[in-house]
């Protein structure tokens, strides 16, 4: 190699790896010996070594090997190119050849990460002196509502109404520890309600029903329309219960015996005042 004899290479072959210039003398069994005049030079080259990066999650993308001046490209499944837009999961092999016959290859896996997801519920119409909560739902990693807020839930009221409208359209961005996002929004809409309050025990006009009373176990609710929130005080005004619904009919517990007042809102406004007796 380069002039210099190569040690230990004394068979009719030789694995090289450096690039010089080489020539081989061989003799014959009486003596005689030749070479080449010039030999062959072997020269280096650089193997290709694309980089498709670290395993991700779809969402439509493109796999690029590099630029390799003169080099082909084979990826499998089934393409040929330097890039490689792919929309199905699974696992991607590149095979990169250079001008000079070199080879690299390097394989990528593109899986599935889940899909956000929101729901408001529909459009609802609701009494310009009440108020609606939204909710986004649980367990998201953030929000984005047009109000402003970056809350789970929002309270949306006239406040909300552009002036001269009597209606809004909320829209809430979720995305999720994946990084997904979604997007929904509703419609709620005021208007003006005569009468907010109705009646003590029966003064309702079978718009509410409270059964059984008296009774010994639980107290069923249900009303014409969606009940929004219920609060429960006890003859002496304490505050025994108090949380928000979206429903026209719940279920309460009180064990302790008693007389009861259940004040119940719906989703037009309007205010509910129930009796009960606890045995």
């Amino acid at each position: 190699m380069n002039g210099d004899s190569v040690s230990g290479a004394t068979s009719n072959s030789l694995l090289v790896s450096e690039e010089g210039w080489y020539n081989m003398i061989k003799t014959n069994q009486d003596g005689c010996s030749d070479s080449a005049s010039v030999g062959v030079f072997v020269e280096e080259f650089d193997e290709p070594d694309p980089d498709l990066g670290a395993d991700d999650a779809l969402a439509t993308m493109v796999l690029d090997a590099g630029f390799i001046a003169g080099a082909s490209y084979i990826w499998l499944p089934f393409a040929q190119g330097q890039t490689y837009s792919v929309s199905d999961t699974g696992t991607y092999i590149s095979i990169v050849t250079s001008a000079e016959g070199c080879i690299g290859i390097d394989t990528i896996y593109i899986g599935y990460n889940p899909e956000a997801t929101v729901e408001l519920g529909t459009d609802t119409v609701i009494c310009d002196t009440a108020s609606i909560l939204l909710d986004a739902g649980a367990g998201l990693a953030g929000y984005t509502w047009s109000t402003g807020e970056s809350t789970q839930t929002v309270v949306v009221d006239m406040n909300a109404v552009p002036t001269g409208d009597t209606s809004v359209t909320v829209l809430v961005t979720v995305v999720n520890s994946f990084g997904c996002s979604a997007i929904d929004s509703v419609t709620v809409s005021f208007k003006e309600c005569p009468d907010t309050t109705i009646g003590i025990s029966g003064v309702n006009s079978g718009l509410i029903s409270v059964y059984p009373n008296p009774r010994k176990g639980s107290v069923t609710l249900e009303s014409q329309t969606s009940l929004m929130s219920v609060t429960v005080v006890d003859a002496l005004g304490s505050l025994i219960f108090s949380d928000k619904l979206n429903s026209n009919r719940a279920q309460l517990n009180i064990s302790s015996p008693g007389l009861y007042f259940i004040t119940l809102k719906d989703n037009l406004g309007r205010t509910y005042i129930e009796r009960i007796v606890v045995q």
